[in-house]
């Protein structure tokens, strides 16, 4: 099984790949790094880098990319995770935590793969936890 792996240079994605190292999986999983803050969210996602697919997942061109290769699943860890930077840039915090999500859910159904999504619980208050999928999200900020 393939397994392309968003955000793998992250916190929750390099946990992913860790589990992956070693591992039959290991030679299946595609691995994307995780978008960084400002100016080098572009350079990150697009530098070439030893075992890293070089793929801006918020745009056209990137999506592309990714559909050109073969996977059967898909785990989406990938967001810009800084909710300071996220409100002064409302915009490209929607391409990338929002518009990115959607294109890969729908490449991934284009292809018959499987996708597992990887949240935060930024999308909550925080009055009511424990949150299960299904709980309402009311979010503080623009994340």
């Amino acid at each position: 099984m393939k397994i392309l792996l968003t955000g793998a240079s992250g916190l929750v994605g390099s946990e992913f790949a860790a589990i992956f190292q070693g591992s039959p999986a290991s030679e299946e999983c595609l691995r994307i790094p995780k978008p960084l803050r400002n100016s080098q969210i572009l350079k990150n996602c697009l530098q070439n880098r030893d075992g890293f697919i070089s793929a801006d997942i918020s745009s056209d061109e990137g999506i592309a990319r990714l559909g050109k290769i073969d996977f059967d699943a898909v785990i989406h860890s990938a967001a810009w995770r800084d909710p300071d930077r996220c409100l002064k840039n409302k915009e490209k915090a929607e391409q990338i935590n929002s518009v990115a999500t959607r294109r890969l859910a729908e490449l991934a159904r284009s292809k018959g793969a499987f996708m597992l999504y990887v949240s935060t619980d930024y999308v909550f208050d925080g009055g009511n936890p424990p949150y299960a999928e299904d709980s309402i999200t009311n979010p503080v900020n623009h994340y």
